[in-house]
């Protein structure tokens, strides 16, 4: 007797995972996307924002795009892994990765304390970092391409007195992105 064997699903679409999508460039990241075919996985701290960023990505793509919502910091202990599985649980793969979760703040170097520039480089620079490089060891082990982008900033090429310690962080990451590129 042959009985069908279990095979996950064929998604002919692209999925794209996209973190610090409840607002600003990744909204608008997510919604062109799914304009452009794309299902999405939606990472973010603000749960009722990441709703809406779903609703209105549905809406520019006809109501085609499927969408996976995570609400987590990005930042925390086995965020990485737990979104790139739910991207595999949910669609089978991922195609492409948008680090975009970050955060500054206006104040001088000397009046930013040792912990709030932790938890800067901690978002903008370690979650991105660990994010793009489990994802490529990921694609690397499935033997398929796909696309890994970190929101830097034009800071991370030069700074104001007043965000040392954001420029700094976006210099971090930028670097690891260019040296990943290769």
């Amino acid at each position: 007797m042959n009985l069908p064997q279990q095979v996950a699903p064929r998604h002919d679409r692209p999925v794209a995972i996209i973190t610090g999508a409840s607002a600003g460039i990744g909204a608008a990241t997510a919604i062109e996307l799914a304009r452009l075919g794309y299902d999405l996985v939606l990472v973010a701290r603000r749960r009722d924002r990441l709703a809406d960023v779903a609703a209105r990505a549905s809406d520019a793509a006809k109501r085609l795009v499927r969408t996976e919502m995570l609400t987590m910091d990005v930042a925390e202990v086995g965020a990485s892994a737990a979104i790139l599985d739910a991207a595999e649980r949910a669609f089978g793969r991922f195609d492409v990765v948008y680090a975009n979760a970050g955060y500054g703040m206006e104040r001088s170097v000397h009046d930013t304390s040792s912990d709030e520039l932790r938890a800067m480089f901690e978002t903008n620079f370690f979650a991105s970092a660990e994010l793009c490089s489990d994802a490529a060891r990921r694609m690397i082990a499935a033997r398929r391409g796909g696309h890994l982008l970190m929101c830097s900033s034009c800071v991370s090429k030069f700074t104001m007195p007043a965000f040392g310690a954001y420029s700094a962080s976006k210099a971090a990451q930028a670097h690891m992105a260019r040296a990943m590129a290769f």
